[in-house]
């Protein structure tokens, strides 16, 4: 498959908002269609700090949203990958891993120290590559709503 990556400036919302509806599930509808608005907004936007990226074949198939953030642990900012996701159709053809390396090139030209993400206990397709790119932490994530 011959990807090539760009950020958001060609894509339109809702050309997103599909891959994004896809990748949230029912949760989508959930959440206000203010604060969908507002996370494009965000990443079409570098300024804001939330960076995007699309993986784009004949068109956009999959996207990767990070940042980059203090460190207690470096003099430099590290770099979270906050949502990954790739259309059905493009799975397992290495879009996935494709985005991550993009986003990690990001990051080590930034010379931030490491590449964080996270992903769903139940998502052992994803666990699956992730394991081959980075190392599992002894970490375990909690959340409290305010």
């Amino acid at each position: 498959m011959d990807i090539r990556f760009e950020t958001y400036d060609h894509i339109d919302f809702d050309t997103w908002s599909a891959l994004w509806a896809d990748y949230m599930g029912p949760s989508a509808a959930l959440v206000h269609g203010s604060v969908h608005q507002h996370t494009f907004s965000r990443i079409r936007h570098a300024d804001t700090g939330l960076l995007g990226l699309l993986a784009v074949t004949d068109r956009p198939v999959g996207f990767a949203h990070y940042y980059f953030h203090p460190s207690s642990y470096s003099l430099t900012d590290a770099c979270t990958l906050e949502d990954l996701y790739v259309a059905p159709t493009a799975r397992g053809q290495g879009v996935g891993r494709a985005l991550i390396l993009q986003v990690a090139a990001r990051a080590r030209e930034a010379h931030a120290p490491a590449l964080h993400w996270r992903t769903r206990a139940t998502n052992q397709a994803a666990q699956a590559l992730y394991e081959r790119l980075a190392t599992r932490t002894e970490f375990v994530c909690f959340r409290m709503a305010l």
